[in-house]
């Protein structure tokens, strides 16, 4: 064992640089991956899938009943980093508007969210967290339902696993 130890070492020793001009090439190379990797981490922990394009609702087929809580949704969407349509169109599918809403599933309010759920998200989703909050207040679902389509898009919506616009906004929908 002692001899293959010392025959590795003799030929590493062989290929170590010799030179200033090896040695700050090897130094060089170094400060260059790192600094490359250091980029690419960048700009990966930067992007936002489904950032707003626009600060308000832009879709033309939202109904007058989502269409009249729209400053709460800008507001929201603003908050959380959320697409304002994407609240407006996810508000349509779940109550057409209707503030009053209530499931089966006894999911309450605008963006149809259930109790368990609200608990999760007034502890660890919302800026501020909660420990006591009305569903049936619009402004209330509403903050609740963006909060959470921000933690959907952020464990859904990461670069490698939304490809495209299309399949990021449908795996946040369906985990919606």
């Amino acid at each position: 064992m002692k001899f293959y130890f010392r025959r590795f070492w003799r030929e590493a020793r062989r290929q170590l640089p010799r030179t200033r001009r090896e040695w700050f090439m090897l130094a060089f190379g170094t400060v260059f991956i790192l600094l490359v990797v250091g980029i690419i981490a960048f700009i990966e922990r930067s992007q936002v899938p489904l950032k707003p394009e626009s600060p308000n609702i832009t879709t033309a087929w939202i109904p007058p009943t989502v269409k009249r809580w729209e400053p709460i949704i800008n507001e929201m969407a603003k908050k959380y980093n959320i697409d304002p349509n994407l609240l407006a169109i996810i508000m349509t599918m779940e109550s057409g508007g209707y503030s009053k809403a209530h499931s089966h599933a006894d999911a309450q309010g605008l963006m149809q969210i259930t109790a368990p759920t609200a608990g999760d998200i007034a502890a660890k989703h919302l800026k501020k967290p909660v420990t006591t909050y009305n569903l049936q207040d619009p402004r209330t679902n509403i903050e609740f339902g963006a909060a959470y389509l921000s933690y959907l898009r952020d464990e859904f919506g990461t670069y490698k696993q939304g490809p495209t616009w299309i399949s990021t906004v449908e795996l946040v929908a369906t985990g919606y």
